[in-house]
């Protein structure tokens, strides 16, 4: 009689065990969830970020493009009425 109550405390204290383990796998798989569902959001940010990166580098880029031509046609304008001067 006291090995089957104890056989039975050792299955009770057995299934605590195995349904605290069985919580604590519930609570990492929704941590773990959430934290895959945290770095697709990162991921998808820093696609963006270099999206907007590289047309800020191209609109830069477009607009030296623009002050070099307008500081070329100012120069040439300014040597052809100084030609026409002289």
């Amino acid at each position: 009689m006291l090995n089957s109550s104890g056989n039975d405390e050792n299955q009770a204290s057995a299934n605590s065990i195995e349904g605290t383990f069985k919580e604590l796998m519930q609570l990492c798989r929704g941590d773990i969830t959430e934290i895959i569902a945290k770095m697709g959001q990162l991921a998808q940010n820093e696609l963006r970020e270099d999206k907007l990166r590289n047309e800020v580098i191209e609109q830069g880029k477009k607009m030296n493009e623009l002050r070099a031509d307008h500081e070329r046609q100012m120069y040439e304008l300014g040597q052809s009425n100084s030609l026409k001067i002289e």
